[in-house]
């Protein structure tokens, strides 16, 4: 839940959303506390998280495999790196264009 609030307090509500679905309803109580959130604010940050719809995240290490990558530290840290764009972009970047955004 601390997480979850801390994310939101930073008004990163995509992030919060994809990792803490579950503790999500609780931290927004957190937060509202932490951050000193007046009921309005409170209630703009619920709605934002319920427009919020999180896709399942579109790639995965085969996906990498595919394209010549060894699994190892160095996928792991090219798999946060392009799950943290997708986040970033509302969740918007495709499967391919993920994918074309692989650094090797």
């Amino acid at each position: 839940i601390l997480a979850a609030a801390a994310l939101l307090t930073e008004f990163k509500l995509n992030e919060a959303a994809y990792r803490f679905p579950a503790a999500i309803a609780d931290a927004v109580e957190v937060s509202a506390v932490l951050a000193g959130w007046t009921d309005a604010g409170k209630s703009a940050v619920l709605d934002e998280l319920q427009g919020i719809d999180v896709p399942r995240f579109p790639i995965n290490g085969d996906d990498l495999m595919t394209l010549g990558m060894k699994p190892g530290k160095a996928m792991g840290s090219e798999l946060e790196r392009l799950e943290r764009r997708w986040i970033d972009s509302g969740f918007s970047l495709t499967r391919d264009q993920l994918l074309s955004r692989v650094e090797r």
